[in-house]
């Protein structure tokens, strides 16, 4: 995907978190103690945020909007969070500027980054020069809706990342976009990081 259209955002955030204030506590061995529940919860939405942006995918359902500003090549669409749940809406603005539905695509949710393309025998239709954002796609994506859907050793990378800000990293001097997270995050979410998106 070319720098120019990696242009997405998160619409409906997922409903829970895939760990619970338990489960997190019972990590920090802190178990019994509440003086610190509002801050561990934010802790586990930033450590999940942070595994979802490391490897490009969502773990609990949640909705985004995709955009580009033009048909990529073969009008081969990638999504960019994964894994793929279902389409919500593909528009496009015709060569009029009228805010046209697609309908005749076909989905390839086999491969690790899902993608979106025209019917076989069939083309992308012709859209607006020039518009900004001329091509929208909202849809779902995740593991499933519950925390037992999502992969345990991401969970478990979750818990350590957790920890790591909880324990070690509470000041955060660290924190830029070089953070020098433990090497076991980033060796559990090996085979789940999607590059290129």
């Amino acid at each position: 995907m070319n720098q120019e259209q990696k242009k997405y955002q998160i619409t409906s955030q997922p409903a829970i978190e895939p760990i619970t204030l338990s489960e997190a506590r019972e990590h920090l061995r802190n178990e019994g103690l509440t003086a610190d529940d509002d801050y561990i919860n934010t802790l586990i939405t930033t450590a999940r945020k942070w595994v979802e942006n490391y490897t490009s995918r969502a773990l609990i359902n949640q909705t985004w909007v995709q955009s580009w500003d033009y048909v990529p090549g073969k009008a081969v669409f990638e999504i960019a969070r994964n894994p793929l749940v279902s389409i919500t809406s593909f528009q496009y603005y015709d060569e009029n500027g009228d805010s046209q539905s697609y309908t005749t695509y076909q989905t390839d949710t086999q491969s690790d980054v899902a993608i979106l393309c025209p019917n076989y025998n069939t083309t992308f239709p012709s859209v607006q020069l020039g518009r900004l954002n001329v091509i929208n796609l909202t849809f779902v994506c995740g593991y499933g809706l519950t925390a037992d859907d999502v992969p345990m050793d991401i969970k478990h990378a979750i818990k350590i990342l957790l920890a790591y800000f909880y324990d070690d990293n509470r000041s955060g001097v660290y924190m830029d976009k070089t953070i020098p997270v433990p090497k076991i995050v980033e060796y559990l979410l090996t085979n789940y990081r999607l590059t290129g998106l």
